[in-house]
């Protein structure tokens, strides 16, 4: 299913996830790669340790196809 609009993505997910989605493909959109997302968002606190940026990414590699609102 594709999310036209962040409330519909929300719904199913959480606020969390729908902000780490977006951040990441906006990161995507600007041309940089796997590696370089996942070290800005150890450098901007996206997440609290590497693990966790790790996790958040794979979350977003599982679901990109999904995200509508952000062109």
């Amino acid at each position: 299913m594709k999310y036209d609009t962040k409330g519909q993505f929300i719904r199913r997910y959480n606020p969390r996830r729908a902000m780490v989605a977006e951040y990441i493909k906006e990161k995507v959109i600007e041309g940089m790669s796997k590696n370089e997302i996942q070290s800005q968002m150890v450098l901007d606190k996206v997440g609290k340790s590497t693990l966790a940026v790790y996790r958040n990414f794979k979350f977003y590699e599982e679901i990109e196809d999904e995200i509508g609102w952000v062109q």
